[in-house]
């Protein structure tokens, strides 16, 4: 059974694609010079998934990526997002 699914809607139809538990899922979509890209990944340690999201320059060059992470509280309420330069350790990922 997928732990992951992806759809996408273009001019030619709709297709989606699963992911595992195991292999995640990775989307990506791009315009000239703004792109997004998002990984998702299942912690077993904690048995929670999780997605991150890169803001990139397109399929042109530019800037870098940026990386939204999630703010929450300590009780764990989502307060909001921030975006910030994608560190060097995950910018292959």
């Amino acid at each position: 059974m997928a732990q992951f699914r992806a759809t996408i809607q273009g001019n030619k139809g709709s297709a989606s694609r699963l992911g595992s538990k195991s292999g995640g899922i990775h989307v990506k979509a791009n315009a000239w010079h703004l792109g997004i890209d998002v990984d998702g990944r299942h912690d077993e340690k904690t048995d929670c998934d999780s997605f991150n999201v890169t803001i990139t320059s397109g399929s042109g060059h530019g800037r870098g990526p940026l990386l939204i992470t999630e703010n929450r509280d300590a009780s764990g309420i989502l307060m909001g997002f921030v975006v910030s330069e994608k560190p060097a350790e995950i910018a292959g990922a």
